[in-house]
């Protein structure tokens, strides 16, 4: 494993030893790639650095597609970023959550989902009406198939 190649991706994180020394660690995420060796499946392949903290070999993570092979890459990043603040206190944006795997979204109950829906408050209720508004305003009525506009 050479350079990274393309980076899509970088965040930065400030970590601070034991000793009080600061320093900064870098995340580089490369550009997903089908992988040159495939076998039986087609492997997506994305590339991934850290930087500032030790070694500074470039890691791959796989995937069915693209997408999967990118978002794996961002998952293993966060197994070493945690694994790095055993070491050290690694923040992003002050805040020890480095924002790389979203929490999981609370599911709401009916009642909730009805309320939400009801306040006029609610940017996402306004956002989606919005958008109603005009998807209906602009819409033009199906016409068969011999028809021309």
């Amino acid at each position: 494993m050479g350079e990274l190649g393309d980076t899509i991706l970088e965040r930065e994180f400030q970590a601070v030893d034991a000793d009080g020394n600061q320093s900064i660690i870098k995340l580089r995420v490369g550009l997903p790639y089908l992988s040159d060796d495939t076998t039986e499946i087609e492997w997506w392949r994305c590339d991934y650095q850290i930087t500032g903290i030790g070694s500074e070999k470039v890691r791959c993570a796989h995937g069915i597609d693209a997408l999967d092979a990118l978002l794996m890459c961002i998952r293993l990043a966060d197994v070493f970023m945690r694994n790095y603040q055993k070491t050290k206190t690694i923040t992003w944006l002050g805040e020890e959550d480095l924002g790389l795997i979203p929490p999981p979204a609370e599911e709401l109950t009916e009642e909730e989902r009805k309320t939400m829906w009801q306040d006029e408050e609610n940017p996402f209720k306004q956002v989606f009406d919005e958008f109603f508004r005009n998807f209906r305003a602009n819409r033009k009525p199906p016409q068969k198939p011999d028809q021309t506009e």
